[in-house]
């Protein structure tokens, strides 16, 4: 009598780059690292790599014990991070020969929100620079004075601050912000809105106003 003894291979677990989105308010406070939406299943495609997907299935992780054991059933996405920043476990299991691995890992990233202080409103009196000098417009508005205030501490040259006539525009990173000295569009008074965006991190904070 004789029979084969067939040794499966295992699969690949390729590394993946660290899962880093900004703060938000979500549980009430967005500067306290925690995060209720990671969607851990954005790593699978990178982890995979040229596997067929179909093939395998990629589960995640508080521990590498749990990631090791082959019985734990993975954390659910969209998760909410625990400390920041958070290392997730992976297994990667072939799904017609149970064979997994379970050797790689990557972090869960939080990144601060800039800093936005508030600014007083700035007052000027009405001129003939445009129209007359009682139509409640003008055309000498310098909005950049209150950039030194709202930054505050931080570094200016890791900030750019922009400023904006609807909150919608000061949250839409695809919206430019106004040009200094810049003229009213709304009579005697109007709300300008700030956008503070760190520059490395993508992050911004765009909860301040003020009037002109």
């Amino acid at each position: 009598n004789e029979f084969e003894v067939i040794v499966n291979p295992l699969p690949l677990s390729n590394t993946t780059t660290d899962l880093t989105i900004c703060d938000n308010d979500q549980d009430g406070d967005d500067a306290n690292g925690i995060v209720q939406s990671f969607d851990l299943t954005t790593q699978t495609a990178s982890i995979l790599g040229t596997q067929l997907p179909n093939n395998f299935t990629v589960t995640y992780h508080e521990t590498q014990e749990k990631a090791a054991d082959g019985t734990s059933a993975g954390i659910e996405s969209p998760y909410t991070n625990t400390s920041n920043p958070q290392p997730i476990y992976t297994r990667v299991t072939n799904n017609n020969t149970g064979c997994y691995i379970s050797s790689t890992s990557f972090n869960l990233v939080v990144s601060e929100l800039p800093e936005a202080n508030v600014v007083s409103d700035i007052l000027l009196c009405d001129s003939n620079s445009v129209g007359t000098d009682t139509d409640g417009f003008i055309n000498n508005f310098d909005l950049e004075i209150q950039t030194a205030t709202i930054l505050g501490n931080q570094d200016p040259n890791d900030f750019e601050i922009t400023y904006h006539l609807s909150s919608n525009d000061s949250n839409d990173l695809t919206k430019t912000g106004l040009t200094s000295p810049f003229q009213n569009t709304t009579k005697d008074t109007q709300t300008i809105y700030i956008r503070v965006l760190n520059k490395s991190t993508n992050c911004f904070r765009a909860t301040t106003q003020f009037s002109i």
